[in-house]
């Protein structure tokens, strides 16, 4: 490893003050889009079956179904949560490069995420 010094950006620069509004946003479009996949998209046709077939333990005939739409919500979470973990580790493996403690602390937050949207994936997988 060189001596150079590593050059980090301050707290408080106009990345951190751009933190409240994205939430915001992000709540406010992610509460759009699931709303809109139920209300806005038409559901899909049922089975193609004459009368009434038993299919995965449920009766289906002609009538609409709504099952896929949860992948409106599910996949772009599940990749969320992909993204997440992969920043996560980008930070650990530079917190073991360097041993700044900021990077550390940037793991720490980048896992924390991740774990709230692997959660998220899995209860909207159940569905």
């Amino acid at each position: 490893m060189t001596d150079k010094k590593l050059k980090l950006p301050e707290a408080g620069q106009w990345p951190d003050k751009l933190v409240v509004p994205a939430l915001i946003a992000a709540a406010v479009l992610s509460t759009v889009g699931f709303l809109m996949a139920f209300f806005y998209v038409a559901p899909v046709g049922g089975a193609a079956v004459n009368g009434a077939e038993l299919i995965g333990d449920v009766m289906v005939s002609q009538k609409m179904l709504l099952s896929q739409k949860i992948f409106y919500f599910h996949m772009p979470v599940a990749i969320t949560s992909f993204i997440a973990l992969g920043f996560g580790c980008y930070y650990a493996v530079r917190f073991l490069m360097t041993k700044n403690q900021r990077f550390d602390t940037c793991s720490r937050i980048c896992l924390e995420i991740a774990l709230l949207f692997v959660v998220l994936t899995m209860i909207t997988g159940e569905m």
